[in-house]
């Protein structure tokens, strides 16, 4: 076993009564990774010390696989790509048939204010939503440059005066659902009525779909790097 999985059950048994191990009946969940760490060429990721994925590109994501065992817990590893530089580590416990999307966002080396690099584990339903919508997982990514800080922000949407998302902060997530149609979508700071951080058009929903609606990029870079609404289809699994 790995020394950082050593300090994560540590912390673990910290915030139980009873401690953890293996269970006694078989738990079956799917998983899946996405790198949007902007400033390692590659990523490789583990899960309970097997590799997983390797050498995952910014914005490329892995396909779903399942894991069937009698373990309560499943340990998530980041590296650098082809490298032991361990990025970061988390510990998620099971839940029967259920689809978790690990998601790496920050900076392995963040400037002043950035945040650095994080593991966030994104609860998916990847079953078919009702009618003509399309189920949304919304995360937030986005960073801004060096020497400010990252604000929550709020998220607006073609013809809706409101925001559809308020004030969700860097590596939070929020779920709804929308009409399926072709959309804009600004990203302010949390609160701001005018001036957009970024905006992204022609983001098209299809209904019976679901997606992570990913914000990335950082403040002021083009290309690859540049902030943008990402979606990122979820194939439909009916038994989680």
């Amino acid at each position: 076993m790995k020394l950082h999985h050593l300090f994560l059950i540590v912390l673990i048994l910290a915030g139980l009564s009873a401690g953890c191990g293996g269970g006694q009946t078989q738990v079956k969940i799917y998983h899946r990774f996405t790198n949007v760490v902007p400033d390692v060429a590659t990523a490789d990721y583990y899960v309970n010390d097997s590799i997983h994925t390797p050498a995952l590109a910014y914005l490329l994501s892995s396909t779903w696989v399942k894991l069937e065992d009698n373990e309560n817990w499943t340990f998530y590893d980041a590296f650098e790509g082809g490298t032991q530089n361990v990025l970061d580590s988390i510990a998620v416990q099971k839940q029967n048939k259920t689809s978790t999307h690990v998601f790496a966002l920050g900076f392995k080396t963040p400037g002043a204010q950035q945040p650095g690099v994080r593991l966030v584990p994104v609860t998916v339903q990847r079953t078919t939503p009702g009618g003509s919508n399309a189920r949304l997982i919304w995360i937030h990514g986005y960073m801004r440059a060096a020497g400010t800080q990252t604000p929550n922000v709020d998220i607006y949407r073609t013809g809706k005066i409101a925001p559809e998302i308020e004030d969700i902060g860097f590596g939070q997530t929020r779920v709804g659902f929308l009409a399926a149609g072709t959309y804009t979508i600004d990203v302010r700071i949390a609160g701001a009525q005018f001036g957009n951080l970024f905006s992204t058009t022609n983001v098209v929903l299809e209904a019976g779909k679901v997606y992570i609606v990913l914000l990335k990029g950082v403040e002021g870079e083009v290309g690859p790097l540049a902030p943008a609404v990402v979606l990122i289809e979820e194939e439909i699994n009916n038994d989680p």
